[in-house]
């Protein structure tokens, strides 16, 4: 059972529970009644030997003994009873292909039967009705077959659980019937059709033993239709009323994760670790990763790098190894320890997939905050050897042109790779990142021309990108510096009506007055300037303006 950024997995296989509260067990009161005779002497003593084994529990003896009895004594006024018990024990071995076959043919016999033909003693003497438990187990047994892979066969559950509970609104089986209803409408998907199959059973039947899964089940639906709100109260609900459940660890975990949705990851993590800690909780390490990853969302990266680096040791046979070691890497980079980056991020290897290659990218990037371009250049061409076209390929390759950036004398090359970049991955999420780099690229190099068009390019195919007024920027610086005075002021008066709240704002209001002061435009320069004199961020500026 897993959650949130895993995938999620319903707990089913209550079958037991369902058929321990529904079964009814069968009694030998009725063999007294039966007119003497051999025959039915011998049949009555096959009847009671059935009826021994299956109160005993041993169900496949059981389902031999009402197999046999049925094959000899098929006109016997027991048979409709004996038929009902031989498919219950097969429920129980779980052969279900067989006890759904009875089921059918009982229930396709059951308008000719005798009144009293599927009427039973129940041990404090009262009549119990099998028709209703009848259709439970048919519905059961096409439940359980959808478990094992016929789809088909859930919807089937779901129309028999419904006419037992027309047919039968009062039945002692409602619960389950709603329960199962519940189970094999999600099961097909359809998750806003089998929450009020809960949400019913828990207000109908409060005290039922059913409560704890439907409550259970509810909250996991509610998390999974995005309602985290319901969810996180259907859990605490949950954690109220069943705090010692066995499925308590998990269920905090899984109320941790909807707080943590709630952007209330304070609250969040410390559920995550009354999780963690809880004894013998088989996501003890999952529960460990999260509480790590609301630390680092508090940013406390100290505090998250020592959980995550925590769970290779605690949970040697953890399937989140790699994730644990990529996340403290990951802190401690953003901590600035870059050397205790290093030492956490070349503990994965080329066999843990993506996440090597996004840890390779955090290698690259702390050894260019540490002014290591030339290894880190060494390293991402190693890397890249190996990516292909894996997820992060196009990363690596814009980790390349940085690295090419930071080298002096290679920064026309990584003009060239950030522009092919922008060009053969136009519709990656990097894009927009690649070709705005491109054309600051281009002005660091004093390649105006190639500035201003990839800057264009830029605007053309991403006017809405948070980038926009960098590129804009650049574009007028290069059109100032070419001498394009005019062009300049145009870009930098849109840049100023578009995106007047910048902090950036009175920076381009000196460059356009400086390009109008060069166009010669003295009158219209002082008023660009008159407004921001004093009010630069330094004294040079100040004095410039």
């Amino acid at each position: 059972m897993t959650c949130a950024t895993l995938s999620k997995v319903r707990l089913f296989g209550l079958l037991s529970m369902a058929l321990a509260a529904a079964v009814a067990r069968p009694t030998t009161s009725a063999v007294a009644q039966q007119p003497a005779g051999a025959a039915n002497e011998a049949a009555t003593r096959q009847y009671a030997t059935a009826v021994a084994l299956q109160n005993r529990e041993q169900f496949e003896l059981a389902a031999e003994q009402w197999k046999n009895f049925l094959a000899t004594s098929a006109n016997d006024p027991r048979a409709a009873r004996a038929r009902h018990y031989y498919g219950l024990c097969l429920l129980k071995t779980r052969q279900f292909p067989a006890a759904l076959e009875v089921f059918d043919k009982l229930l396709a016999e059951a308008p000719r039967l005798a009144p009293d033909a599927l009427v039973a003693e129940a041990a404090d003497g009262s009549k119990l009705d099998l028709l209703p438990s009848t259709y439970l187990y048919k519905g059961l047994a096409e439940y359980n077959l959808g478990q094992a892979g016929d789809g088909a066969m859930f919807a089937r559950a779901g129309k028999t659980l419904a006419t037992l509970a027309e047919k039968y609104p009062n039945t002692r089986y409602a619960a389950q019937a709603l329960y199962y209803q519940g189970e094999a409408a999600y099961a097909q998907g359809r998750k806003a059709e089998a929450a009020p199959f809960y949400e019913q059973l828990l207000k109908q039947f409060p005290d039922d033993p059913l409560v704890a899964d439907a409550r259970y089940a509810l909250g996991v639906t509610q998390a999974e239709l995005g309602q985290n709100a319901a969810a996180e109260a259907t859990f605490a609900s949950f954690l109220k009323q069943f705090p010692t459940h066995r499925f308590a660890p998990e269920v905090t975990m899984r109320r941790g994760e909807m707080l943590l949705a709630l952007g209330k990851p304070e609250q969040a993590e410390k559920l995550f670790a009354e999780a963690a800690a809880a004894p013998g909780f088989e996501l003890a390490d999952h529960a460990v990763m999260r509480q790590a990853a609301c630390l680092f969302e508090l940013g406390k990266y100290a505090e998250a790098r020592k959980l995550y680096a925590s769970v290779p040791e605690r949970f040697a046979q953890s399937p989140y190894r790699a994730a644990a070691w990529l996340g403290a890497g990951r802190c401690a980079y953003l901590e600035g320890k870059y050397d205790d980056a290093r030492t956490l991020l070349v503990k994965l290897t080329s066999a843990d997939g993506d996440a090597f290659f996004e840890a390779g990218h955090w290698r690259v990037r702390g050894a260019l905050k540490q002014g290591y371009a030339q290894p880190a250049l060494e390293l991402v061409d190693q890397l890249l050897q190996q990516a292909g076209t894996t997820a992060w390929a196009v990363q690596l390759q814009l980790d390349r042109a940085d690295t090419l950036f930071d080298l002096a004398d290679r920064q026309r090359d990584a003009l060239a790779a950030f522009a092919t970049i922008a060009d053969e991955h136009p519709r990656d999420e990097l894009a927009p990142q690649a070709r705005y780099m491109a054309a600051y690229t281009a002005l660091t190099v004093g390649d105006y021309k190639a500035a201003e068009s990839q800057a264009e390019k830029f605007v053309k195919a991403f006017p809405e990108s948070e980038l926009l007024p960098s590129v804009l920027y650049v574009a007028a610086e290069s059109d100032l510096l070419r001498g394009n005075y005019r062009d300049a002021d145009k870009t930098y008066e849109r840049l100023l009506k578009k995106f007047a709240d910048s902090p950036d704002a009175a920076m381009w209001q000196l460059r356009r007055g400086i390009a109008l002061v060069m166009d010669k435009k003295h009158k219209e320069a002082v008023a660009a300037l008159e407004p921001i004199a004093g009010k630069l961020s330094s004294p040079d500026l100040n004095a410039e303006a």
